[in-house]
């Protein structure tokens, strides 16, 4: 009789393992790992969904390929059928603690932009004094001869505003120094639009440093919007 009751025991641990291996299989990639950064229900479906029809609201380095989406879908529909009960008691649990959208972001986008995660992001961007995007209208680079930085001007115009002084439509002028010769070509960066941080609200020219201004993907202006929801237009 001591014997069958080991085997039973036996058996149940051997099997415990087996179980849980298969439900994650058949949970589906996108039903796990997007409980990771974000809440709701049927995360996964929309993540596979998002991936295979919006994929330019991810981060070009957060992206999977679409086939992998395609064929990850029902093994996510699975999966999120069966974390329903979980989710329904994680979202009661956070219905009253107000959350930051920010943190729902991986922190894999954060660093894409040097960054470590949303509170990172958020005391870098209040360290500055002006938060805006600008859309560039031309662009021309400076000789000043050898052992001497060229100088990359940019003239834009103000397209939002996310913290400072400045207003949509006004004329900004900007330059960059770079160790590197002066390009001939002129206005290559014309219709690019690019964020600036500076401490400056100015009609004059303002020097910026490499990390001063970034070119705008989707993913930094989800993340500006997230840190600064109250944003000017």
């Amino acid at each position: 009789m001591k014997l069958k009751v080991a085997t039973k025991q036996r058996m149940h641990k051997i099997m415990l393992p087996v179980l849980l291996g298969g439900i994650t299989i058949l949970s589906g990639c996108a039903a796990l790992s997007s409980r990771i950064v974000g809440d709701g229900y049927f995360q996964g479906v929309r993540s596979d969904y998002n991936e295979l029809f919006h994929p330019e609201i991810f981060d070009p380095q957060c992206r999977i390929n679409p086939a992998l989406a395609a064929v990850d879908m029902p093994f996510s529909l699975v999966g999120d059928i069966l974390f329903v009960p979980s989710d329904i008691y994680y979202s009661s649990e956070k219905s009253d603690k107000p959350q930051s959208p920010v943190s729902r972001f991986p922190v894999s986008c954060f660093q894409v932009v040097g960054l470590e995660n949303a509170k990172d992001a958020k005391a870098h961007f209040d360290s500055y004094k002006q938060v805006f995007t600008v859309r560039i209208s031309g662009d021309y680079w400076e000789d000043r001869g050898p052992n001497e930085y060229s100088l990359h001007h940019f003239k834009a115009t103000v397209t939002k505003v996310f913290r400072g002084d400045w207003e949509v439509g006004e004329t900004v002028v900007f330059v960059h120094g770079v160790d590197a010769p002066a390009q001939a070509e002129t206005n290559a960066e014309a219709g690019k639009s690019t964020l600036l941080l500076t401490h400056e609200h100015t009609k004059n020219e303002i020097p910026l440093e490499a990390g001063d201004f970034l070119e705008v993907e989707t993913n930094l202006l989800q993340v500006l919007q997230s840190v600064y929801p109250d944003k000017r237009n």
